[in-house]
């Protein structure tokens, strides 16, 4: 998927996920990380529109424990929120519109609980 062929301003989708503790929150608990998903474009605001335009919905895989275990978000920024106790790779599944005549795109992202967070700018072509 070409970003200039898609109409996007700059050339790739911002991936991640935000993260911050839950204080008093133990691992016994299971709830000591509250984190969030995100797909958006690098532009920001900008591109919200074109996004809305070329992506059907976001599909997220999370560890089997959550339950559901498979998400899907339609809307940008694709948000997704959950509390856990620990990190594991998120499969990412970005179903394009039919319009655009893309197949379906297979990203990965580790769940990162460092800081608040981490991300990374996925090139699609």
């Amino acid at each position: 998927i070409n970003a200039e062929y898609m109409g996007l301003t700059q050339g790739g989708l911002r991936l991640g996920n935000t993260h911050r503790g839950v204080p008093g929150a133990s691992e016994d608990s299971g709830a000591g990380h509250c984190w969030a998903m995100f797909l958006r474009t690098e532009s920001g605001d900008r591109d919200t529109q074109r996004l809305k335009e070329i992506v059907e919905f976001v599909e997220y895989s999370l560890h089997p424990t959550f339950d559901p275990s498979t998400v899907q978000a339609d809307q940008p920024p694709y948000w997704l929120e959950r509390v856990g106790w620990g990190t594991f790779q998120v499969g990412i599944t970005v179903h394009w519109k039919p319009a655009t005549g893309c197949p379906p795109t297979s990203l990965k992202h580790d769940l990162c609980f460092e800081g608040s967070g981490s991300s990374a700018v996925k090139v699609i072509s």
